[in-house]
């Protein structure tokens, strides 16, 4: 059986790689996302969201990981790379799984560095 923390972090290597297939395959149809900046409601809209934001992504570096049950908390350092040269964006993100497939999730950030990058 693969652990949801297994699930978490191959998601987190579709955007180290940039492969919206890979993403959109991860994905429940009705996922959730809600971020300071951003929501995203089923698959179609999330992944028009993610191919908006990708080329300003950079490495999704995974710095800590609790697990209980199908709920991931990732510890994470994001680097964005902007017109003025690369931000690290330090985010909590909470990731439940069901049925093998991300289903929700819930980034924590201050988006103060990055607002004026992002398009709501």
């Amino acid at each position: 059986m693969v652990k949801p923390t297994d699930i978490v972090n191959q998601f987190y290597q579709t955007w180290n790689t940039k492969d919206l297939d890979g993403m959109a395959a991860m994905l429940d149809d009705d996922v959730t996302y809600e971020g300071p900046l951003l929501s995203w409601n089923g698959k179609e809209e999330y992944i028009k969201g993610a191919k908006e934001i990708l080329p300003m992504c950079g490495e999704v570096k995974v710095i800590k990981q609790y697990s209980d049950g199908n709920s991931v908390l990732s510890i994470l350092d994001i680097t964005l790379n902007s017109p003025d040269g690369p931000i690290i964006c330090h985010t909590a993100d909470q990731v439940e799984i069901h049925n093998g497939k991300l289903a929700r999730t819930r980034a924590f950030y201050d988006p103060r560095k990055i607002a004026k990058y992002c398009s709501p």
